[in-house]
C-alpha cells in the first residue's frame, strides 16, 4: 500500500505490530537481528520499485484489469 491508501487505523494497528515484531528482534543475539533488518530493507526496496513502476506505467495495470475482467466474465478464470 503506498501512504496515499492507508487509512489511520490501518497505520495504528501496523506501528503496534511492528513495535511488537521490532521489540521481540531485539532480543536475538546480534547476527540475527542484522538479518532481519538486511531482510527488511530488501522489502522495503522492492516495495519502492513496485510502487514506482506502477506509478510509471498505470495504463498497463489497468490493461491487466480489463484483460482479467475479460477472461473472467467469458468464463475462462477458475477458482483456486
Amino acid at each position: 500500500m503506498t501512504k496515499s491508501h492507508v487509512s489511520p487505523a490501518y497505520n495504528s494497528v501496523m506501528v503496534t505490530e511492528f513495535e511488537k515484531s521490532v521489540e521481540r528482534a531485539s532480543k536475538l543475539p546480534a547476527r540475527k537481528q542484522q538479518v532481519l533488518a538486511a531482510l527488511l530493507e530488501q522489502e522495503m526496496d522492492n516495495d519502492e520499485r513496485w510502487d514506482q513502476k506502477f506509478e510509471e506505467t498505470p495504463h498497463v495495470l489497468e490493461m491487466l484489469v480489463k484483460r482479467a475482467k475479460e477472461q473472467y466474465e467469458a468464463g475462462l478464470c477458475e477458482d483456486l
